[in-house]
């Protein structure tokens, strides 16, 4: 089963969050949300059904404020909701949040949003970056990485995002 790591808010990951869970059929249950008070705020009606990420702030190296995956969090959706795939959208949420998946048993995909900064040094430790935009294509500065079409209009598109996890996982 695939699941996904991301916001449930009016911005620009969470909209992509919703649009892939809609387009990849991946139901409220299978989305562990991580509480936003940034930009597009909290949206409690978008959150509905997922699994609440246990959000303790910790400062990062820049001085902003983060929200860290909890390993326990993380073990008992992948456990219950029989999680074999990972999706996080827009950031890694914890820079050990891959090996934490991978510790589990779980495959992790990263979906950077934005050119290469040097937040995005955690992408370098999941199996593929899907990269929805040219730009971060072009500045990811990692071999782990693949450009898909987004959004996702159309069936051909949809089996090409789904071919693409899954021959990532065999190779």
């Amino acid at each position: 089963m695939i699941g996904i790591v991301g916001y449930s808010a009016h911005n620009e990951s969470g909209l992509i969050v919703q649009h892939l869970r809609e387009k990849l059929e991946i139901p409220a249950d299978r989305h562990m949300t991580i509480y936003h008070y940034g930009s597009g705020g909290w949206d409690e009606k978008l959150a509905a059904g997922t699994w609440l990420n246990g959000f303790p702030q910790n400062q990062s190296q820049s001085g902003r404020w983060q929200w860290e995956v909890q390993s326990g969090d993380l073990e008992d959706w992948a456990r219950m909701e029989k999680i074999r795939t990972v999706i996080l959208v827009g950031s890694t949420f914890g820079w050990r949040t891959a090996q934490l998946c991978q510790r589990i048993g779980v495959h992790c995909f990263g979906i950077p949003l934005h050119a290469f900064n040097p937040q995005y040094e955690d992408f370098a430790n999941v199996e593929l970056n899907i990269c929805i935009n040219p730009k971060v294509t072009q500045n990811l500065p990692y071999p782990n990485k693949q450009e898909l079409p987004y959004p996702i209009d159309n069936d051909d598109q949809r089996q090409l995002w789904l071919m693409t996890l899954q021959r990532s996982l065999i190779i």
